[in-house]
């Protein structure tokens, strides 16, 4: 299925933003956000697509039932040999859960990195990431009929591997969980029993001054306190949520369930990362005392 493919980690590590920056020059930011990005390339809310920007000719089309997404264009240019896009899109491996307010080089070396722990070859990692995978000429209009909760899901179930973008070690502080589109996302991995890990855009350097006992109280997180743009959306994500049932926890509510999964992902990779600087100190501290 077309919808499928992804953008290889390669590409948006390495090529992105220097095409960014050739593409929009001066406009162009080292903190740009992805949400910067939106206006840009689709118009603000209320003026979508009445003066675009058309990045990489993805609006190249503008028929009903072409693919005007990022990836096709990307693809596109590709096929034509232009040498910055060619094997930027595969069959995608990963779907990547994260936010639009994240800054553009944050969120793709946080993905370098992840490939770089996991030993995974950025060339050969397909990531689906919807700002570059659904067509935003379509999403964004206000009377569009898409349904993105079955969407998504579909989309998740298919991929069978979600990672999450977090942008901050303390989940109360993180955009990541304010959001409930992503919140969503791990829910429906959860609801699938697909493998879920995390990138975080943090450096570990944060962690290295925590007590094992205050590391444990970072992940702590509130699933309905997160919002949508979309009311619908929110409706709609929120009754799932509430209505889901644990065949291991049956007496938990959804949002307990949902709270309690993300708290364990969350500290499973911070303990990770703890345990990582503890035997990096005590190495450190050994070759002091050696000499």
């Amino acid at each position: 299925r077309r919808s499928a493919k992804g953008i290889s980690v390669h590409f948006l590590a390495h090529k992105l933003e220097p095409l960014l920056k050739k593409s929009l020059g001066k406009r162009y930011h080292e903190s740009m956000t992805f949400m910067d990005l939106e206006t840009i390339f689709w118009g603000p809310r209320g003026a979508r697509l009445m003066q675009p920007f058309n990045f990489l000719d993805h609006l190249i089309h503008r028929r009903d039932g072409d693919d005007n997404s990022l990836r096709a264009a990307i693809e596109r240019a590709g096929r034509n040999k232009d040498d910055d896009c060619v094997g930027a899109v595969g069959k995608a491996n990963i779907f990547v859960s994260w936010a639009w307010r994240y800054s553009v080089g944050k969120f793709v070396r946080a993905l370098a990195k992840y490939c770089e722990d996991n030993s995974l070859r950025p060339e050969e990692t397909y990531v689906w990431v919807c700002f570059f995978c659904n067509d935003q000429s379509v999403w964004l209009r206000d009377d569009n009929n898409k349904d993105g909760v079955t969407e998504f899901r579909n989309m998740l179930k298919h991929i069978n591997r979600l990672v999450c973008v977090v942008d901050d070690w303390s989940a109360s502080e993180a955009v990541y969980f304010k959001r409930l589109w992503t919140v969503f996302e791990v829910f429906t991995a959860l609801d699938l029993n697909i493998e879920i890990d995390l990138a975080l855009m943090a450096g570990e350097e944060v962690l290295r001054s925590c007590t094992f006992d205050e590391l444990c109280e970072l992940p702590a997180v509130d699933v309905m306190e997160a919002e949508a743009t979309n009311p619908a959306d929110a409706s709609k994500i929120k009754k799932e949520i509430e209505e889901f049932k644990s065949a291991v926890n049956p007496e938990k509510s959804g949002a307990e369930v949902l709270n309690e999964a993300v708290r364990a992902v969350f500290l499973k990779k911070l303990v990770e990362v703890f345990e990582r600087n503890v035997e990096k100190r005590y190495s450190e501290r050994a070759q002091t005392f050696s000499l």
